[in-house]
C-alpha cells in the first residue's frame, strides 16, 4: 500500500487547489512584485570608524512558504539570526581593496498577510564592518543573493560625520526600504546590487527617519500563523512528495485562485 500513498497525496493535492480555485477571493492582495520573488535592499551608512548596513529581505508567498518549516524548528528570533548571519556571510565588501567581514548586530523578522491565506516575510539584519580613521577610504560592497532570481535590489549609502565624494548609488530608497514598491517601477524593478564609494572624514551628523513596515506585525504564539489557511495545508499535505513538488502545487494554487478571482 506505500506506493499508493504518493498517488493519495497527489490526490490530496488537486482538491486542496480546486477548493482554493473555488474559495472566496482572499481580502488581502498579492506580493506587487509577484508570489515567487525574494527582495532586498541594503542601506549603507559610512560613520568614522564603522560602516553599518541595514540589510532588509522581503519574501513573497512561495519563499516565505518554503521557510516555514525552517521557522517552526527553531522559532522565528533564531530562524532571523541565521538568515541575518548568512546574509553577512554572503555579503562582499573591501576596503581599499582588503577584504573586511561584516558582522550581524540585530536581527529580527516580521510577517504581512499575503495571497490564499499565506503571509509574506519581512527580515532586517543589523551589520557592521570597521573602516579606517581619520582617512579617506575607497569601500566596495555586494550585497548577498546578487545575482538572485526575480525580485528587487536596492542599494543607497549616506554619511554620518563623514562625506561621500563618489557614490554610483542614490542616498535614499525608492521603495522606502522595500516597505512601497513605486507602481511605475513594478515592471522593471530596481536590480542595483553592487555600490562603490569614495568617503572622507567630516561631515553632518545623520538623523535618521524612522519607519516601521506597513502593516507588519510580530509573529503571534510562535509560528501559529503558518498553519492556517488552505494553501498553508496544501503545503503540510504536500511535504511528504518533497519540497519541489509542495512549491510547484503551492504556485498552481495561487495562480489558479488569481485567476478565478479575475473571472469572478
Amino acid at each position: 500500500m506505500k506506493h499508493l500513498r504518493p498517488l493519495r497525496a497527489a490526490a490530496a493535492v488537486l482538491t486542496a487547489v480546486c477548493a482554493l480555485v473555488l474559495a472566496p477571493a482572499a481580502t488581502a492582495s498579492a506580493h506587487p512584485l509577484g508570489n515567487f520573488t525574494v527582495n532586498h535592499y541594503d542601506g549603507l551608512v559610512v560613520s568614522p570608524g564603522t560602516l553599518r548596513v541595514a540589510h532588509v529581505e522581503d519574501l513573497a508567498e512561495i519563499p516565505a512558504a518554503q521557510a516555514r518549516p525552517g521557522i517552526e524548528r527553531t522559532g522565528m528570533t533564531a530562524w532571523a539570526r541565521q538568515r541575518c548571519e548568512r546574509a553577512a556571510r554572503d555579503s562582499r565588501l573591501t576596503v581599499d581593496g582588503r577584504d573586511v567581514a561584516l558582522t550581524t548586530v540585530g536581527s529580527h523578522a516580521r510577517v504581512r498577510p499575503g495571497q490564499a491565506g499565506l503571509d509574506t516575510l519581512r527580515v532586517e539584519c543589523e551589520l557592521t564592518a570597521p573602516l579606517p580613521e581619520g582617512t579617506t577610504a575607497s569601500v566596495a560592497f555586494r550585497g548577498a543573493g546578487a545575482p538572485g532570481g526575480p525580485g528587487w535590489r536596492e542599494i543607497t549609502a549616506r554619511g554620518d560625520r563623514m562625506t561621500l565624494t563618489a557614490s554610483d548609488v542614490p542616498t535614499t530608497s525608492v521603495s522606502r526600504e522595500l516597505a512601497h514598491y513605486p507602481e511605475e517601477l513594478l515592471s522593471s524593478p530596481a536590480d542595483t546590487s553592487a555600490a562603490s564609494l569614495r568617503v572622507r572624514p567630516g561631515g553632518p551628523a545623520l538623523v535618521d527617519d524612522e519607519r516601521d513596515a506597513p502593516a507588519a506585525s510580530v509573529l503571534p504564539r510562535g509560528a501559529d500563523r503558518w498553519t492556517a489557511g488552505p494553501v498553508a495545508a496544501l503545503v503540510r499535505r504536500t511535504a511528504p512528495l518533497g519540497s519541489a513538488f509542495a512549491v510547484v502545487a503551492l504556485g498552481a494554487g495561487l495562480m489558479l485562485k488569481g485567476a478565478a478571482s479575475a473571472l469572478g
